[in-house]
């Protein structure tokens, strides 16, 4: 098998009488590219937004409303890997928050698994 590829490697590399049939050329010359003109650019001021626009979306920061407002997920028990540990906790549900606009915002969780 490895006589077979050797064979097939050395024909494929070289010629029919043991001559390597890869011939060194010289490289086309390369035009020279043309050059660019030098130009400068202008640019305007650039209108801002207001930071609490009304145009949609939250404005920040978020308040939260209360403390109290917060729900939670019933109670998960997560067991350390070797099995010698229990913590109970309450996942996050979901928090009440207020923008700068005032306007009321909500952030849901998901349950985990």
């Amino acid at each position: 098998m490895s006589k077979d590829l050797t064979e097939a490697l050395r024909a494929l590399t070289e010629g029919s009488a043991g001559q390597t049939t890869r011939q060194d050329k010289k490289l086309p010359e390369s035009r020279p590219s043309p050059s660019v003109p030098a130009r400068t650019g202008a640019s305007g001021p650039v209108a801002q937004k207001a930071p609490y626009s009304s145009s949609g979306g939250v404005a920040s920061p978020l308040t939260e409303t209360t403390y109290a407002s917060r729900t939670f997920w019933p109670t998960k028990t997560m067991t350390s890997t070797d099995g010698v540990f229990q913590i109970s906790h309450k996942p996050l549900k979901s928090i009440s928050l207020t923008d700068a606009n005032s306007a009321a915002v909500t952030i849901n969780f998901k349950e985990p698994t």
